[in-house]
């Protein structure tokens, strides 16, 4: 996971045939993703978003 990922936790998945899922965009705060997603789904009403939180994840050191 990169910084900038790190950075912004909240993500909007479209969710497609299959199981297959597709990050459309990160947010740092929880409203903005919330709002734009309601925006994509005005546009696009007949595509399923929804807004998920991944936690950053602690890289370990590596050990020698």
């Amino acid at each position: 996971m990169t910084t900038w990922e790190q950075l912004h936790p909240w993500c909007i998945i479209r969710h497609r045939e299959k199981a297959q899922n597709v990050v459309v965009g990160r947010f740092r705060r929880r409203s903005d993703a919330i709002n734009h997603a309601s925006i994509l789904r005005q546009l696009t009403p007949q595509v399923d978003y929804e807004v998920v939180y991944f936690p950053p994840t602690v890289l370990q050191p590596e050990q020698s």
